[in-house]
C-alpha cells in the first residue's frame, strides 16, 4: 500500500468515526431531552394530581356528614315502611340499599385515607404548603367510582319516577304520597336521592369517566325489570291491594295496555295506559340522559378543582 492510499484510508476512517461520534452525541442529546421532558411531564402530572387530591379535615367532615345523613334517612325510610321480605322486591328499597352501600363504602375509604395520610409524603408536603393542620388524598379507584356512578343513577331513577309518575297517581295525593308513614317516603324518594346526587357531583370529580360509562347506568334498572318479571311470572308474586303482576303501575304488563298496547282511558294507580315496552324505551333514554348530565356536571367540577 503506497502513502496516498494509506492517507485516503485514514481520512475515510476518520470521517466515519467522526460521523459515528456525532450520531451518538445527537442520540444522547435526544434521549436526555426526552427523559427531561418525561420527567417534567411526570412531575407536572404528579403536581396536578397532588393539587387536586389534597383535601383538608374540613372536606372530610363535609363529605362524611352528607353521607351519614343520607344513610340514616334511607334506613329510617325503609324501616318505617317495611312490610316483610316483599319490601325487597321494590326498586325503591333495592336502590336505597345499594346507595347506602356505596355511600358507606366511600365513607370508610375516606376514613382509611385520612387515617393513613400521616405516613404519606405528598400529604406532608401539602400540609406545609397550605399551612393546614392535616391534609389527605382521595385514593378511591376508578372501578369504585364506576360502581358508585351506577348506584347514583339508580337512586336518581327512584327520585325521578316517583316524582313524575307514582306520586301524582297516588290515592293520598302528591304531598300525601311523600308524607305518608311518618315521612318515610320523603326520606327514600327525596332526601336520600338528592344527597346521593350531590355527593357524586361534589365529591367524585376524580372519576376518570368516558362517554361509554353512561351505559353502565342502564344496567341496574333493566336488571330490575327482569327480576320483577321473574317474580311475577315464575314465582307468582302479586303486589299491592290490586294484586298487580308488577310492583309498579308503569311496569304492569298485566293491565289492558300490556307490553305493546295503548289504553289511555285506563290511566289510574295500576297502569299508565301505555305499553310497558314503550315505557322501558323512554325510561332507558332518560337513564342515559341523566347519566350524561351527571358526568358533564362532574367534569365541570373537576376542572374547577384544578
Amino acid at each position: 500500500m503506497n502513502i496516498d492510499e494509506y492517507k485516503k484510508d485514514y481520512e475515510t476512517e476518520s470521517k466515519v468515526a467522526l460521523q459515528t461520534s456525532e450520531t451518538l452525541e445527537t442520540t444522547d442529546s435526544i434521549n436526555a431531552t426526552e427523559n427531561l421532558n418525561s420527567t417534567d411531564s411526570t412531575n407536572s402530572t404528579d403536581s396536578i394530581n397532588a393539587t387536586i387530591k389534597a383535601l383538608t379535615t374540613r372536606d372530610y367532615i363535609i363529605r362524611s356528614s352528607v353521607r351519614v345523613i343520607a344513610i340514616v334517612a334511607s334506613i329510617y325510610g325503609m324501616a318505617a315502611s317495611w312490610q316483610g321480605w316483599l319490601s325487597l322486591s321494590y326498586f325503591t328499597n333495592l336502590s336505597n340499599l345499594m346507595i347506602c352501600l356505596a355511600l358507606a363504602g366511600s365513607f370508610i375509604w375516606d376514613t382509611y385515607s385520612i387515617s393513613n395520610c400521616k405516613n404519606d409524603i405528598t400529604c406532608k408536603i401539602n400540609t406545609e404548603i397550605r399551612d393546614e393542620t392535616k391534609t389527605w388524598k382521595d385514593t378511591k379507584t376508578n372501578a369504585w367510582y364506576i360502581f358508585k356512578f351506577m348506584m347514583t343513577i339508580s337512586i336518581a331513577v327512584t327520585f325521578t319516577l316517583y316524582l313524575c309518575f307514582l306520586a301524582p297517581t297516588n290515592k293520598l295525593g302528591f304531598i300525601g304520597a311523600y308524607m305518608s308513614n311518618g315521612a318515610s317516603s320523603l326520606c327514600v324518594h327525596f332526601i336520600t336521592p338528592l344527597l346521593a346526587i350531590l355527593d357524586f357531583i361534589l365529591f367524585d370529580y376524580l372519576f376518570r369517566s368516558k362517554r361509554y360509562h353512561v351505559l353502565f347506568a342502564t344496567i341496574p334498572p333493566l336488571a330490575y325489570v327482569a327480576f320483577s318479571v321473574f317474580l311475577g311470572k315464575v314465582v307468582g308474586v302479586r303486589w299491592g291491594e290490586h294484586a298487580m303482576i308488577a310492583p309498579y303501575n308503569f311496569l304492569n304488563y298485566g293491565a289492558k295496555a300490556g307490553w305493546f298496547g295503548f289504553a289511555p282511558d285506563t290511566f289510574n294507580a295500576t297502569t299508565l295506559g301505555i305499553g310497558v315496552a314503550y315505557l322501558l324505551v323512554i325510561f332507558t333514554l332518560i337513564f342515559i340522559c341523566l347519566g350524561l348530565v351527571f358526568l358533564s356536571v362532574k367534569d365541570c367540577r373537576a376542572r374547577k378543582m384544578k
